[in-house]
């Protein structure tokens, strides 16, 4: 008797995970696939403080990034040419683009000429 309680409630449970896993999946796929649209990124470079450079990244007009130093260098360093915080702006936003996390490595300094230290 107390091992088809367990089988019943087993076998109730499994049903109940599946139903939840089904719905999860299909909100997922609805939401990746919600008609068809596309993000819009934007790189918008200023000036501030004392000739220092920023850059933000929008995605479709909401701000998600603001970046005022090197990014992936231990220390602060803050861009001093809207020439350099374009030419890393543009790295990341192309990883963004193309689904990837916006996460830098030396390798991404090297790609653009440009020097990790």
């Amino acid at each position: 008797m107390k091992i088809k309680l367990n089988m019943r409630f087993t076998r109730g449970l499994l049903i109940i995970i599946v139903v939840i896993g089904s719905f999860w999946l299909y909100e997922i796929e609805k939401n990746s696939s919600e008609s068809g649209t596309v993000k819009q990124f934007e790189l918008v470079v200023f000036e501030y403080g004392n000739g220092h450079w920023a850059y933000d990244i929008y995605e479709d007009s909401s701000l998600l990034i603001r970046q005022y130093q090197y990014p992936a260098i231990s220390g602060i360093h803050p861009f001093k040419s809207k020439a350099e915080a374009t030419k890393i702006g543009e790295i990341v936003l192309q990883k963004m683009k193309s689904g990837g996390p916006p996460v830098l490595n030396p390798d991404d300094f090297l790609s653009k000429g440009m020097s990790d230290e």
